[in-house]
């Protein structure tokens, strides 16, 4: 129930209001949430962040938190640090919801009774067995009933009942057929942008779970998601312009192989303007070991948006090929001061990450850790895991919990400095896990998302195993 007090009260215009109410008794813990405008990607965010914690007392039932939203509809996501076990030391309560100025939500977690979580088993890394809930982090859109009322909660409505299809259907016409089922009887409360938001980021994870089979069903689905959707939901959508770059290639006639075709076939099919520049910024970011110096001038003049040219022209200066590493100097768990100049003649791969990042442990567990594994012995390469924790409680908890890095590994800290630290703002690191790969002898040789993460445990090795070639 929602208390009178809370009813009716005016919230300022550049910034939302979100009241929430747990069914069960909390220990002290910490919420912590990040708005994101215009995201380029779901990799790379340099759309700008807002993020902040906010502790809540032992036995608190209520919290309210105040969420700037400076210009219009954002990309809000809400996470409690805290859970019942140590392999997930965190939950996600919300992700990726769509708030804005003047949105006063009232949200109540309340259990889902008919959900049994032993009936839903996974297996951890470490080969124990233990709820689904627990090992991924949807306690949330599983076990609970997240019930949302008060200004602006119709679209954390829909948007949780589509994240309930999504997990509790494999058949794509059953996916498709009921999101829009859903969202075309809600499309005139909704207005035109939130609508079109929520369809795009939703079939375009639909379009990834499938998009292997080439089913012809869906690349006609995908056509008609183009001409629906307008120009500004197109830019604005964190998701849809990564989708667009991949629908275009693979609508091809013809295979295109080289960084140079795929910049000019982009070129001339879209005009100028954001979607043309957000396509350009994944394609050079997620590629940039195969640019060279020309190449990537020549496409940072293309794009017409002075934040994403100015920041590219800056990460381009300092994290391509050949160009010298930052020497940091960092702490590791017993206070030593550790510098990349201590790793001289190794290959040293560095993974940025904080505790509590979901992301950041599905990197870890699918990729990083088999890596390691990979080259357990070999002395020509280290292992360096940064974590931008501001606490040093909060680091080591991350490291006890095995869900980051290994205690093998050279585990340091950006001495509470969070993401401030000097060497965060060197890489322009804006999103987690991120990771580096620099040389024998001291020079990057990538920071490509896609060459480093997204292309598996294969990818990362390989990158590895080029750069000990180069000494």
């Amino acid at each position: 129930m929602t208390p009178l007090s809370l009813i009716g009260q005016k919230v300022p215009s550049k910034e939302a209001i979100l009241n929430i109410f747990f069914d069960e008794p909390l220990t002290e813990d910490t919420l912590r949430f990040v708005v994101k405008q215009n995201p380029v990607s779901e990799l790379n965010e340099l759309g700008g962040i807002y993020s902040s914690g906010q502790t809540l007392p032992l036995g608190a039932a209520h919290i309210r938190m105040r969420i700037p939203s400076p210009s219009g509809l954002s990309y809000f996501s809400l996470s409690k640090e805290r859970s019942m076990t140590k392999f997930q030391p965190y939950i996600n309560l919300l992700d990726d919801y769509l708030i804005e100025p003047g949105d006063s939500i009232f949200l109540t977690l309340r259990r889902d009774t008919s959900y049994h979580p032993q009936r839903h088993m996974r297996t951890t890394i470490s080969g124990q067995r233990i709820p689904e809930i627990l090992a991924d982090g949807t306690k949330y859109t599983r076990a609970y009933y997240l019930d949302f009322s008060g200004r602006g909660s119709l679209k954390f409505r829909i948007r949780f009942e589509l994240d309930r299809i999504f997990l509790n259907h494999f058949d794509y016409h059953v996916l498709a057929s009921k999101a829009r089922v859903l969202l075309d009887n809600n499309r005139l409360a909704l207005g035109s942008r939130a609508y079109e938001l929520l369809l795009a980021d939703y079939m375009v994870k639909v379009f990834g779970r499938y998009k292997r089979l080439k089913m012809q069903a869906m690349w006609q689905d995908a056509a008609a998601l183009s001409k629906l959707l307008s120009p500004e939901t197109k830019n604005q959508s964190k998701s849809y312009a990564g989708w667009e770059l991949e629908r275009f290639f693979t609508m091809q006639d013809s295979a295109v192989q080289s960084p140079e075709e795929k910049l000019s076939k982009i070129a001339k099919a879209y005009p100028a303007g954001l979607m043309r520049d957000r396509m350009l910024l994944i394609l050079l970011v997620n590629n940039k070991h195969h640019f060279n110096k020309p190449l990537e001038e020549q496409t940072i003049k293309q794009i017409s948006n002075n934040a994403y040219r100015d920041q590219l022209t800056r990460a381009f200066k300092n994290t391509s090929r050949g160009v010298k590493a930052y020497n940091f100097s960092l702490p590791d768990t017993a206070g030593r001061i550790v510098n990349l100049s201590d790793f001289r003649g190794k290959v040293v791969f560095m993974d940025f990450y904080f505790n509590g990042c979901g992301g950041c442990a599905q990197y870890y567990s699918r990729v990083v850790s088999h890596v390691k594994k990979h080259f357990s012995g070999d002395k020509s390469v280290a292992f360096v895991s940064v974590s931008i924790d501001k606490t040093r409680e909060s680091w080591l908890a991350g490291l006890r919990s095995g869900l980051y890095t290994s205690r093998d590994a050279v585990n340091l800290y950006t001495a509470g400095m969070g993401s401030n630290h000097p060497i965060i703002d060197h890489y322009l690191i804006s999103g987690y896990p991120t990771p580096i790969l620099i040389d024998a002898g001291g020079l990057i040789y990538s920071d490509s998302n896609y060459q480093l993460r997204m292309e598996g445990p294969s990818g990362l090795i390989q990158a590895i195993k080029e750069a000990k070639a180069l000494y």
